[in-house]
C-alpha cells in the first residue's frame, strides 16, 4: 500500500536466509571475502515476532509488501514496512529504505520500526531475532577481463527494487551449460558464452532503463514517493511483473515505462524523464531525522 491499498495477488517466496547462507559458505574454497565501499544502497532493519503478535499489521494469511504510511511519526526520507510470514508461526516486520545514496542508517530504521510497532501496540521483546539489510543497488555491470561476474557481483541486483536472488538462481543452470558447451574451444570462448547468457543485448538495455528508474527514485521528493507507487501498482499486472522480474524483457519494460508515463500527472512525468538526461545524483541530502 502507498496512499491506497493495492491487492497484488502474487505468489511470493521467502528464503530461509541463514540456511541459504550456510549452504553457500560451505561451498567456499580458497575464496577471499573483501568488504567494499558502496554508494546507493537498500537498507532495512527487522524483527521476527509471533504471528499472533503481528496480527494488527499482518493478519493471518496476508502479507505487506510496501506499507508507506508514516506511522513511525518521523518526517524525512521515506521508508516502508515490509511484513511477511516466514513459517513456524512467525512474521518478519521490517522497516525498509528502498534506495538512498548513501543508504539510510540502520539506526534510523531501527528507531522507526520500534515507533511504528508501538503505534500498533506490538511489543518487541529484547530477545526477538533481528535482521539487518544493507546492499548496493547501483553497481556498474561487471567487466573485469578474464572473470565472470555473477550474482550481486554481476550485478544481478534490480537497481530499483533490490531483487536479485531469483535472477541468480534462474541463470545458474544456463551459465553452467554455456561454460560446459564452449570450454572445449578454450576458456575465452567459455567466458564469452557465459557472459552472453548473463548479459544479452536485451538484458543490458533493460538494466539501463532500470538504472534510470533508480535515479528517478533517488531524485524524487520524499513526500511524492508513496504517490508514485500508487500509480505504479495501478498498472496492469503484466506491466508490473515485467518491470519487477523481466530482466531481459525489453518490450515489456518499455511498455511498463510507457504505461507509467501515460498514467502520471505532469509533475510525476517530469520526475520520471529528467533523470534520463542528467548524471547520477551524487548524494541525497534529505535529513534522516533525529539521531
Amino acid at each position: 500500500m502507498a496512499h491506497r491499498t493495492h491487492d497484488l495477488g502474487w505468489q511470493y517466496v521467502v528464503f530461509d536466509v541463514p540456511a541459504l547462507r550456510a549452504h553457500l559458505d560451505e561451498g567456499l574454497a580458497d575464496v577471499a571475502v573483501h568488504a567494499a565501499r558502496t554508494s546507493a544502497e537498500q537498507t532495512a532493519f527487522g524483527v521476527v515476532v509471533p504471528a499472533v503478535v503481528a496480527d494488527p499489521l499482518v493478519p493471518a494469511g496476508e502479507a505487506l509488501f510496501m506499507d508507506w504510511r508514516p506511522d513511525h511519526g518521523e518526517d524525512g526520507w521515506p521508508t516502508f514496512l515490509y511484513g511477511i510470514p516466514i513459517g513456524e508461526g512467525e512474521v518478519l516486520l521490517e522497516e525498509t529504505s528502498l534506495a538512498r545514496r548513501p543508504g539510510l542508517p540502520v539506526a534510523v530504521l531501527r528507531r522507526r520500526l520500534h515507533a511504528r510497532l508501538a503505534h500498533y501496540g506490538i511489543p518487541t521483546p529484547p530477545e526477538a531475532r533481528t535482521e539487518t539489510v544493507r546492499f548496493p543497488v547501483d553497481r556498474p555491470r561487471h567487466d573485469v577481463p578474464g572473470v565472470l561476474g555473477f550474482g550481486a557481483a554481476a550485478p544481478l541486483v534490480h537497481p530499483a527494487t533490490g531483487f536479485s536472488l531469483a535472477a541468480a538462481l534462474s541463470l545458474a543452470g544456463p551459465v553452467a551449460d554455456a561454460v560446459a558447451t564452449h570450454l572445449p574451444a578454450g576458456p575465452e570462448a567459455a567466458l564469452a558464452a557465459a557472459r552472453e547468457v548473463v548479459w544479452p543485448r536485451t538484458a543490458r538495455a533493460v538494466h539501463g532503463f532500470r538504472r534510470i528508474g533508480l535515479e528517478a527514485l533517488l531524485r524524487m521528493p520524499p513526500e511524492e514517493v508513496p504517490g508514485f507507487f500508487d500509480v505504479f501498482f495501478d498498472l496492469p499486472e503484466r506491466q508490473r511483473w515485467a518491470y519487477l522480474t523481466g530482466r531481459d524483457d525489453l518490450s515489456g519494460t518499455v511498455a511498463t515505462m510507457g504505461g507509467l508515463f501515460a498514467a502520471s500527472g505532469w509533475r510525476l512525468r517530469r520526475r520520471l524523464v529528467v533523470p534520463a538526461v542528467l548524471p547520477p545524483l551524487r548524494a541525497n541530502d534529505q535529513p534522516a531525522g533525529p539521531s
